[in-house]
C-alpha cells in the first residue's frame, strides 16, 4: 500500500480537528499514520496560523499554475511541427 503524502494545508488541518476535540487516535486511523507522525507534524507546524494556511495553499495554487504553463511551453513546438508536418529538431 502506497503512502499518502499530505500537503501542508491538509497537516495543519489535521492539527486543527484535533484542537477542536478529536483524538489523535482518531486523526490516525481516519487518515492513515501513526501518531508519531502527528507529534512531528505538530511540532514542524506549532504557531503556524490560518494566514500562514491561507499564504500556504496560495503559494500551492501559484505552483500549479506555473506547472501547467511550463507544461504548455515544452509541449507547444512540438505540437505545431506535428500541424506543420515537420520532424522535430534532432529526428530524421
Amino acid at each position: 500500500m502506497k503512502a499518502h503524502s499530505f500537503t501542508e494545508t491538509e497537516i495543519i488541518s489535521i492539527i486543527q480537528e484535533n484542537e477542536s476535540g478529536t483524538s489523535v487516535r482518531e486523526l490516525c486511523r481516519r487518515y492513515g499514520f501513526s501518531d508519531t507522525t502527528y507529534y512531528k507534524w505538530k511540532t514542524k507546524y506549532r504557531g503556524i496560523a490560518d494566514s500562514g494556511a491561507r499564504q500556504i495553499r496560495k503559494m500551492e495554487l501559484k505552483l500549479n499554475r506555473l506547472k501547467r504553463m511550463y507544461k504548455a511551453i515544452h509541449i507547444e513546438p512540438f505540437e505545431l511541427n506535428d500541424f506543420m508536418g515537420e520532424k522535430p529538431i534532432g529526428q530524421h
